[in-house]
């Protein structure tokens, strides 16, 4: 793992521009928006999957504008409809309205005028997770982000959302993780109900203890949705992912003679087979 790593930096360089982002190096020790999520870049009304519009790995750290689903893959994806992991039924209907109680211009520092992270003014939404026809007993939405970039790798993970219940009956949401998009585990410790006609409120969940998903290139987040009865009415908004910055791992002396015995190998193999002829 850490021989790939390094490899792939020395062919990416330290500074990779993808669409109109690039890389930025961040001071070790400070928290990073990996991905976030507002969805008011999403212009249809309901979604299979949306963009993330914001992450602070990378300069501009914004996306603007707004399409089918949104943002950037770049930052990150939401699936929310048999993809990755994802078991909702249906695509996600969503709320023309927003939840202005987590932004990232006060957490993140970031000046990008009425367009941050619970921003209110701007084509406001949010996703609904309840379905009005039928009981989702268990769901998952699924975040899939990458925890290493070509300046670092990103470690001790966390999310920060809001939510609100419109609705009458609880809903819970919890947090597992896959490293393929298809095998899920449970994290401990992340569960939260969200009890009827609660007003939106801001809630977090710790996935420090996972070191598995730091310095990867692909994680995949699993939002666990359920719900006590048909009459639950939960709404998700701005889902800000973070991770904190750590230097990309340099292999031991030791890997680095196994990569010369392992092209000396290639060498003499490639020449017996020419020796052959």
């Amino acid at each position: 793992m850490k021989i790939n790593k390094l490899l792939a930096v020395a062919l990416l360089g330290t500074a990779v521009s993808v669409s109109a982002q690039t890389v930025a190096e961040r001071t070790i020790g400070t928290a990073v928006l990996l991905a976030g999520w507002d969805f008011n870049g999403v212009s249809a009304g309901t979604a299979s999957n949306i963009n993330a519009r914001y992450s602070t790995v990378y300069t501009p750290a914004y996306v603007a504008g707004t399409a089918v689903n949104g943002g950037s893959s770049t930052f990150g994806t939401l699936f929310l409809n048999n993809t990755n992991g994802a078991t909702f039924g249906s695509a996600r209907p969503m709320l023309g309205s927003s939840q202005a109680v987590y932004d990232i211009a006060v957490t993140e520092g970031l000046s990008i005028g009425n367009e941050s992270l619970g921003d209110v003014t701007t084509n406001s939404k949010s996703l609904v997770l309840s379905a009005s026809n039928a009981l989702n007993s268990s769901a998952r939405a699924v975040f899939k982000v990458s925890s290493l970039s070509t300046s670092n790798s990103f470690t001790d993970l966390n999310v920060a959302y809001s939510a609100l219940n419109q609705g009458t009956s609880a809903g819970a949401i919890s947090w597992s993780y896959s490293l393929d998009g298809s095998t899920f585990t449970a994290i401990s410790g992340t569960s939260a109900s969200i009890a009827g006609s609660a007003a939106s409120a801001v809630f977090t969940a710790d996935f420090s203890a996972i070191s598995a998903i730091e310095g990867v290139t692909e994680v995949y987040l699993g939002l666990n949705y359920t719900e006590a009865a048909q009459t639950a009415s939960v709404v998700l908004d701005n889902v800000a992912i973070y991770g904190t910055a750590a230097a990309i791992a340099i292999p031991e002396p030791s890997a680095f003679a196994t990569l010369a015995g392992v092209a000396a190998l290639g060498l003499v193999a490639a020449r017996r087979r020419r020796s052959a002829k």
